[in-house]
């Protein structure tokens, strides 16, 4: 059977189908600025109803709440590590396309984020970098006063507080870590393209 030859689609429909793709990602961009934006606010009044409830319950409860309670900023930290992986992959994508339609136009009608000054330093741009940077601050803070608060719950009792820092100790260095990972993704893909086909 011979081959067929591959049906090759207009310039002008592929910059529409690729603007179409475009107007997309960056209405999902906007809703990931704007979560983030958000879990700041909602982090820290949770966080905050937390510590205040630690103090109003009973010994037992209280210390079980703050046995728990490094999880959960674990939890958070690795939500916010997520979302900005998630962003990055929107920017390269947009940066991909800008690209293309640049190149398929045989001029520079795109260029936000193809030229944009702090392209590619940080991973989910500036925003995401901030928002990380300041739930991670957050969260080793509220450690540190889970810490103190699980110290005033067992007293002198050298062994249970030994064992709630190393604890404690544990999720902070995961909490790190994750942050850490991060800085070292890079968005990568499958190229879809044909042999002999201009990159994306």
């Amino acid at each position: 059977m011979m081959n067929m030859p591959r049906r090759l689609i207009a310039e002008a429909e592929q910059i529409r189908i690729l603007l179409q793709e475009y107007r997309v990602l960056y209405g999902l961009l906007q809703w990931r600025l704007a979560a983030a934006d958000r879990r700041i606010l909602m982090v820290g009044g949770l966080l905050a109803g937390l510590m205040t409830a630690i103090r109003t319950l009973d010994a037992d409860s209280g210390r079980l709440l703050l046995w728990g309670l490094p999880v959960v900023l674990w939890v958070i930290v690795s939500v916010t590590v997520g979302h900005a992986r998630s962003k990055e992959d929107l920017l390269r994508r947009i940066d991909e396309i800008e690209h293309r339609i640049n190149r398929l136009a045989g001029t520079e009608l795109l260029a936000f984020q193809s030229r944009h000054p702090h392209r590619g330093r940080s991973v989910g741009g500036r925003t995401s970098a901030t928002a990380i940077n300041g739930i991670l601050a957050l969260c080793i803070g509220i450690l540190a006063i889970c810490c103190r608060l699980y110290q005033a719950r067992v007293g002198a009792s050298a062994d249970y507080m030994m064992a709630y820092l190393v604890h404690a100790g544990l999720w902070a260095v995961l909490m790190l870590r994750t942050a850490t990972v991060l800085q070292r993704y890079r968005y990568e893909r499958p190229t879809l393209l044909m042999p002999g086909d201009p990159p994306g």
